[in-house]
């Protein structure tokens, strides 16, 4: 099996590596490069015909005065790379690189074992602040929410992984609506809680007095209630009025049950 030098493929990519091979085999045809950072080595437009592809032959030739695509088949044999791809020609005189199987191997067991995956370091680290789902947590939660809190993580991690400082912002859902719906029915169905305390310790048996999808329903019957809503809890809460407090810190350890 072909064996790659891992240091070698750490060090650069694949286009980087090709791009030096070709500068060497320009070099042993004598052929003088204005501008060396004009010969690259690109991904592939067209991937049927390869990896990687260079048109730098075509850009050479016509100084040189010769055919471009002769040109391209003198520098194809010069390069040395039959350990890591096969050459071709297409066209005026593209060349193209394939990589070999043997050497894709090789390219994965080196950034396997490199503890880093070989993934490069930014030069200029950033903080970044990745911002979560922000569900409302007093309304059920759906898969959307799983979905875009699996992908900030991701991106948090990705981004972390190349040195960045990554902020995570997951800010969680006002919970207005939903307690004022709370101490609004609370208020209107029990008006001596104080002395006669509604059951709110089974939330799921039928001795159950008040639930948070009963005080939805009936929220949303009317507009006679929206508007005792507004003006019972509303502006009263605006102002701590004290019976609304009251409600909600006897009503607080019944839906807040800790473990």
């Amino acid at each position: 099996m072909i064996r790659l030098s891992p240091p070698k493929l750490l060090d650069m990519t694949i286009p980087e590596i090709l791009r030096e091979k070709v500068l060497i085999a320009l070099e042993s045809l004598e052929v003088e490069v204005p501008d060396p950072a004009r010969v690259q080595v690109t991904k592939a437009a067209d991937l049927r015909f390869g990896d990687f592809q260079s048109n730098i032959a075509m850009m050479l030739a016509k100084g040189l005065g010769k055919n471009p695509r002769e040109f391209a088949e003198d520098l194809s044999g010069r390069i040395a790379a039959e350990d890591l791809c096969e050459i071709s020609i297409a066209g005026p005189g593209f060349l193209n690189f394939t990589l070999k199987a043997e050497a894709w191997a090789d390219l994965a067991r080196a950034q396997w074992e490199s503890g880093d995956l070989s993934v490069s370091q930014v030069k200029a680290p950033q903080t970044i602040v990745v911002d979560f789902s922000a569900p409302n947590v007093a309304k059920p939660m759906h898969v959307g929410h799983i979905r875009s809190t699996i992908i900030g993580e991701s991106l948090a991690r990705i981004l972390a992984f190349q040195g960045n400082e990554i902020l995570r912002d997951n800010h969680l859902g006002d919970w207005g609506t939903q307690f004022g719906m709370l101490i609004c029915h609370l208020s209107d169905s029990f008006p001596d809680f104080k002395t006669n305390q509604p059951n709110l310790t089974d939330l799921t048996g039928n001795d159950v007095q008040i639930t948070l999808r009963i005080i939805h329903g009936i929220f949303h019957m009317g507009h006679w209630f929206l508007k005792f809503f507004r003006l019972q809890v509303f502006s009263q809460i605006k102002h701590f009025f004290p019976g609304q407090i009251r409600i909600l810190q006897f009503a607080e350890p019944y839906f807040f049950k800790k473990g």
